[in-house]
């Protein structure tokens, strides 16, 4: 499975020198999530690599799995910056966190104008955080030290004033 994100949070195409792309595949391990974006030269987040609450502050790759494109659905939300630290939430239903613990494994790594980590999630996590399966995802991106950018793979199919990455039901619904 890929996404590219490719269009602002509202719709908007983007160059192609801003399209960063999230690819996930399934194994016995669980989900194996790949991650490639450029560098956008935001603060680098205090403290050490890892786990970081409030990652979404700074530059950062955001991929979600929902059991359906629906607004009551569970979902996981796992987030990588772009200096490898990293966040996994788990919800269940629009924005009631259920787990703010979850763990994943990264290796992250910078090379020219960007940046690229795979992202474990284990087979117990995916089903304590899905116990229905995945049904839908998305992804998104946010960047910028000054002006901040908004990007999304799948964008809403109705105005909304601001972005919000939690609206399950734009969500890309996947054939189980």
């Amino acid at each position: 499975m890929r996404l590219a994100i490719a269009s602002t949070w509202d719709g908007m195409a983007l160059t192609e020198g801003e399209v960063a792309s999230v690819e996930v595949a399934r194994d016995s391990d669980g989900l194996v999530i790949a991650m490639r974006a450029r560098s956008w030269g935001d603060p680098i987040p205090d403290g050490p690599v890892g786990r970081r609450d409030r990652l979404w502050e700074h530059e950062v790759v955001e991929v979600f799995f929902a059991e359906a494109a629906r607004r009551d659905a569970r979902y996981l939300e796992i987030e990588v910056g772009a200096h490898g630290h990293w966040l996994a939430l788990s919800f269940d239903g629009y924005r009631t966190l259920r787990d703010d613990q979850v763990t994943v494994a990264v290796e992250h790594a910078r090379s020219g104008v960007g940046w690229s980590a795979v992202v474990r999630v284990a087979p117990e996590v995916v089903r304590a955080a899905l116990p229905g399966g995945i049904g839908a995802w998305n992804a998104y991106a946010i960047h910028g030290p000054g002006t901040r950018r908004y990007l999304a793979a799948a964008v809403p199919h109705e105005q909304y004033p601001g972005p919000d990455f939690h609206r399950l039901e734009h969500f890309v619904a996947l054939a189980r």
